[in-house]
């Protein structure tokens, strides 16, 4: 469960940096 929830953190996280660095 936990390793699922962190997966996703993560992968919103990098869209997130990939936007700011646009």
């Amino acid at each position: 469960m936990g390793l699922h929830k962190s997966n996703a953190v993560i992968v919103r996280y990098e869209h997130f940096c990939i936007l700011l660095i646009r």
